[in-house]
């Protein structure tokens, strides 16, 4: 599905423990796509494995894998009840896979030095760091909605998956939540993309720096603001008429009714709230 950090699908490279400096928490924007079938190296021999109705989660001891099985479950939970999707589940356990350090990740996933973490199909690869937590819940994010949407073409809908994604590591990481309050304060408020905008131009491989950091941090204010100001079930009721083809505006309507007519007045009521 991708790779982690720099564009479209993004991984996180935040810490919820410890300040990292802005480059490198910026470089989460960049991602590239990989095959669903990517040959990435197994954990040694001797890992150990924890197995949720949610998640498989692989590590070298029993701890770890504990841990990390918790946090995706919290974090799952959490972000089924922010998007309304009571009755979801996934078809098949998401997998996890933590490697010990990064040179191992490094040397078993092929992934660039800046790289935190790598998704493909429905399995997330990190390594142990305080960065892990926050790849994950952004990850977690791509796959529940891809899984969602089904067969459903949402090629046009990347500000959306992104903002989610961003949305849940926010939710997760509250240096995550810092940094993209900073952003918006500084990046979008006094000059928010319009709606078109957000939509006909999503993060490339020629666009970086403040102009990716601009671009996910006003799709992740927009998303959480739909999710708070619209409502829990009513943004699942969004997301079902998106799934069932409807453009974005009649969705808004319908599921947002005597809210919001469209999403002219979901953009003017978001950054009213600025």
């Amino acid at each position: 599905m991708k790779k982690h950090l720099p564009l479209l699908p993004a991984l996180l490279i935040l810490s919820a423990c410890v300040s990292l400096p802005d480059e490198v928490l910026r470089q989460h924007m960049l991602a590239a796509p990989v095959p669903d079938q990517a040959p990435y190296g197994e954990l040694d021999p001797g890992s150990k494995s924890v197995e949720t109705s949610r998640f498989l989660v692989r590590a070298y001891s029993t701890e770890t894998a504990q841990t990390y099985a918790t946090f995706c479950e919290d974090s799952y939970t959490r972000l089924m009840s922010d998007l309304g999707l009571y009755s979801f589940a996934p078809s098949a356990p998401y997998n996890i896979v933590v490697y010990a350090g990064k040179d191992e990740y490094l040397a078993k996933t092929k992934q660039p030095e800046w790289s935190g973490g790598v998704a493909y199909g429905n399995a997330i690869h990190v390594y142990e760091n305080d960065a892990a937590r926050g790849v994950i819940a952004h990850e977690i994010a791509h796959l529940v909605f891809k899984e969602f949407m089904g067969g459903t073409d949402f090629s046009q809908l990347t500000w959306l998956n992104e903002g989610i994604a961003v949305h849940a590591e926010k939710a997760a990481l509250p240096a995550s939540a810092d940094l993209y309050a900073a952003r918006v304060k500084s990046l979008v408020r006094p000059s928010p993309l319009s709606f078109t905008a957000l939509t006909s131009m999503p993060p490339g491989a020629r666009q970086t720096g403040s102009a990716v950091e601009k671009w996910y941090a006003q799709a992740g204010s927009l998303a959480t603001f739909m999710i708070r100001a619209g409502g829990n079930f009513n943004f699942y009721l969004f997301l079902r008429k998106l799934k069932e083809g409807l453009p974005v505006d009649y969705a808004v309507g319908e599921a947002f009714a005597g809210t919001w007519r469209d999403m002219s007045d979901v953009h003017a009521a978001w950054r009213a709230s600025l």
